[in-house]
């Protein structure tokens, strides 16, 4: 018992440190949802957002899709990937970013199913 503690101690101090920035991100509760964008908005939308995502786009969840992410900029849509994809770019650019649209589209997805990922064969709720 005593060598199994040990071996979790140590598997936890082998752990990179977190920054303050990072750290303060996390610690933030109140992860402000991100918006969801209307199908009209984002289906014209360039597919694939490599390349494409620049320091002042704000993003949000396309709607009826919540596996992808639209990226704006100043309101405008130009383009739409999923989350994976825009939060590897993000993560190049910068890891507080990428925090961020953890945060908000985490906070999103309880919105649109606030009791998790159900089971395929069980009934929606009424």
């Amino acid at each position: 018992m005593v060598a199994l503690v040990g071996g979790l101690i140590g598997c936890a101090g082998d752990l990179d440190p977190v920054d303050g920035e990072q750290n303060e991100i996390l610690a933030r509760a109140d992860a402000t949802p991100l918006p969801s964008v209307d199908s009209e908005r984002w289906r014209g939308a360039v597919a694939g957002c490599e390349g494409r995502i620049a320091d002042g786009d704000s993003f949000g969840i396309a709607a009826g899709q919540p596996e992808l992410v639209v990226a704006m900029h100043k309101g405008s849509v130009h383009c739409v990937d999923s989350y994976s994809a825009i939060e590897s770019e993000l993560a190049d650019q910068s890891k507080s970013r990428a925090d961020r649209l953890w945060l908000g589209y985490v906070a999103a997805l309880q919105e649109i199913d606030p009791v998790g990922i159900r089971r395929i064969d069980a009934p929606a709720p009424q």
